[in-house]
């Protein structure tokens, strides 16, 4: 299982938690309105990635500065991000507000295997349940639950420590110390040191309807909050 393609950190943020009810959880909270923003709404942490924001990992280490910097001054950038007219066609009006991200990735474009933005996550929700945290992932379209793979990473605020590679083949690096692999009917969690643990069937909970995937994980198998949580999310191949 890997990452066909990465398409960007979605959240950083401290989880601050409270008692919720048991699994099936009531996601009653109310999220903020505005994309690439958190709140704590009645014991949920909802982080609300916005609809078609998914802009990918910035891999070239270029910033929106630097891209600017182009088009003002002319430094020299990658080959492959120059006179690339599909890319300047394919987002935003004129192509303007992609062209000038930090993202470097766009999604494959395979409307019969994956819809437009299959692997984009909507929005992210936690909440305790008991013992357990629930995590529900919102994907923008899900033609199938292994569609898509996402990955939540969780390290000590206070103390996050080194980045380290995520598991799963992501590409990505960040501090962390448990990471919450999930894909279609299936979760794992793994631990920096390289322990995994396979989630019990019954802890993963998908929805394609609501284009959800919700996974419960002991609280003792995560570190002491709170937390730095770093994610992203991407096609499952």
């Amino acid at each position: 299982m890997r990452y066909a393609r990465t398409v960007g950190l979605f959240c950083l943020g401290m989880l601050l938690g409270t008692q919720g009810a048991a699994m099936p959880v009531d996601w009653s909270g109310e999220p903020s309105g505005q994309f690439r923003s958190w709140v704590i709404d009645r014991g949920e942490f909802i982080y609300s990635n916005g609809i078609f924001q998914a802009r990918g990992a910035n891999t070239d280490g270029l910033v929106h500065e630097d891209y600017i910097g182009f088009l003002d001054d002319g430094p020299a950038l990658p080959r492959d991000e120059r006179d690339d007219v599909d890319r300047q066609l394919t987002w935003g009006a004129f192509g303007v507000d992609r062209y000038m991200t930090d993202g470097d990735y766009e999604l494959p474009r395979n409307p019969e295997e994956y819809p437009d933005f299959t692997g984009e996550l909507a929005e992210l929700r936690l909440r305790r349940t008991g013992d357990d945290l629930a995590i529900r992932f919102r994907f923008t379209s899900m033609p199938s639950p292994a569609a898509q793979i996402a990955t939540l990473t969780f390290a000590p605020a206070e103390d996050p420590g080194t980045a380290t590679g995520w598991p799963a083949g992501a590409g990505v690096r960040s501090p962390w110390q448990v990471a919450l692999t999930t894909w279609g009917e299936g979760a794992t969690l793994t631990h920096a040191e390289g322990a995994q643990q396979v989630l019990p069937a019954g802890n993963v909970q998908v929805d394609t309807g609501l284009h959800t995937v919700t996974v419960r994980i002991p609280l003792r198998d995560l570190p002491p909050g709170p937390w730095l949580l770093t994610g992203g999310a991407g096609l499952s191949d």
